[in-house]
Formats: structure tokens, C-alpha cells, sequence
């Protein structure tokens, strides 16, 4: 897996939200993006998925320019795992991770005993084939999590994208998905991860992409998430008008 994003700037209409982001990613490398709400983050990633297009710029995944791809072509090369996910239908859990396999069999066909028997493999691998039967709007937000990731990973992508994967979890469920992101490393594919925790991006991370004000604060390697002076920049943090040595300890520890 190769993904090269070259000049990139997006918007809606006439504005320009994130501009002249340019990077370079290799299979089985983990890129953290941080920046504080409203940075571009989300921006990005609609333009990854083409749910917007770029006013300038490119996104080139294995030589192809993605915007030459349809939609099925593309969700058969780059998957998405959303922070969260509500589902209207009683769907299983089986049904749910089946739904990774529409990019890869006929329009109009439903999965066959050879999609979900890799539907089950995938279960097993993260750990969860015992909640196949169960209905999705039943499980926990951990449980849910995993069942979205292994969704994307019956998609056979080459570049998964994962917004805030443990945002709204508890600490066990929290590194149960970090856990697995660890795993997903070993494999060709490229991953391309948003958080707001540098001390989680630290476990993960190959290189890090930090936006602030819709443009490229830094970008480098994982050992800028250890620096307390470019954290408390990129989030506006004056750390010398924090009185409460409280506060202080926690953005230290944060960082």
C-alpha cells in the first residue's frame, strides 16, 4: 500500500476549510492525525472518502488517483470505521460485518456461505464470534467498536481510516481497540487515525499529522507527541496562566 496526498485543499464552495496538506503513507505504517475540534480532521477524511471533492491537490492510493474511482471502487480499497454508529434495523452482528463484503460481490447480491464464513474468521480473529447471532444495537460501545472494525476488515481495504476509534469507551474497551490497531500494523495495509489522546497516538503512531486553523501546524515523527511545548501550541493551552498545580500535573501527563 502506497497513499501519497499531494497539496491537498478542501472546502465547501468558495471556502476553503484545510488547505495544502501534503504526506506520504506505506502499508503497515499507523498515522496519527491531532488538532484541536473544528481543525480540519473531519474535513479530511470526507475528502479521503470522497464525500467531498478537493479544490486543489490530489489523493493517490497505489499509483491511481482516487478521484478517478467510483464509489465501489474506492469502498473496495479504503475503509472507514466512524467514532460512532447507530443502526435503525435489528441487524446481527454477522449481518452488520457482512455488509464489508458489497464492494467485492455483484450489485443486488447478498453475501454467500464463502463471504460469511470470512465474516466469522474475521469475528475470531478480534475476538468477538460469540457475539455474531447477537443484535447489533445490543452490544456495549466497546463491543461495537470491534464489530465496526471488523466490518472494515472484511472489506479487504488497503487503507483503513478510523475516526477517534476510542473516544467514547471505557479504559478495558479502550485498550482491547488499541490493542487490535496494534495488530492491524502487521498487515500491508495503511492506517490513518484521529485522536484527541497523544499519550494513545504514542502507542500507535509512525508519524504524526498536527492541524491547527485548517492548515499543518507540524508534522514529523511519533516523538513530537512527547514534546509538552508543540501539544500545549497545538491545543492553545498557556500552561503559564494555569494556576492550580492540579490542572498542571494533568496536562503534563496528558502530554
Amino acid at each position: 500500500m502506497d497513499l501519497s496526498i499531494e497539496n491537498l485543499s478542501v472546502g465547501y464552495g468558495e471556502k476553503t476549510v484545510l488547505r495544502s496538506v501534503s504526506l506520504r503513507l506505506s502499508g503497515g505504517e499507523a498515522l496519527a492525525v491531532l488538532g484541536a475540534n473544528g481543525a480540519g480532521k473531519t474535513t479530511l477524511f470526507r475528502s479521503l472518502l470522497h464525500f467531498i471533492e478537493p479544490l486543489e491537490g490530489r489523493v493517490l492510493l497505489d499509483g491511481r488517483d482516487t478521484g478517478a474511482l467510483s464509489r465501489r471502487q474506492l469502498a473496495a480499497r479504503v475503509a472507514y470505521v466512524p467514532q460512532c454508529h447507530h443502526c435503525t434495523f435489528p441487524y446481527s452482528v454477522a449481518d452488520i460485518v457482512a455488509m464489508g463484503c458489497h464492494p467485492h460481490i455483484p450489485r443486488f447480491s447478498e453475501p454467500s456461505a464463502k463471504e460469511y464464513a470470512m465474516v466469522t474468521e474475521t469475528l475470531e480473529l478480534l475476538g468477538i464470534r460469540h457475539l455474531g447471532g447477537r443484535y447489533y444495537r445490543s452490544l456495549s460501545g466497546g463491543e461495537k467498536q470491534l464489530a465496526l472494525i471488523a466490518r472494515a476488515l472484511v472489506q479487504r481495504p488497503r487503507l483503513m481510516v478510523m475516526d477517534e476509534p476510542t473516544a467514547s469507551l471505557d479504559f478495558a474497551n479502550a485498550v482491547t481497540v488499541l490493542t487490535q490497531i496494534l495488530r492491524l500494523k502487521g498487515s500491508d495495509m495503511g492506517l490513518i487515525i484521529t485522536s484527541h489522546s497523544p499519550r494513545q497516538a504514542r502507542v500507535y503512531a509512525d508519524s504524526v499529522l498536527m492541524l491547527k486553523d485548517g492548515g499543518v501546524y507540524l508534522q514529523g515523527g511519533p516523538e513530537l507527541l512527547d514534546d509538552e511545548g508543540v501539544l500545549h501550541g497545538l491545543y492553545g493551552i498557556d500552561i503559564d496562566g494555569i494556576e492550580d498545580d492540579r490542572i498542571r500535573e494533568y496536562i503534563g501527563r496528558t502530554a
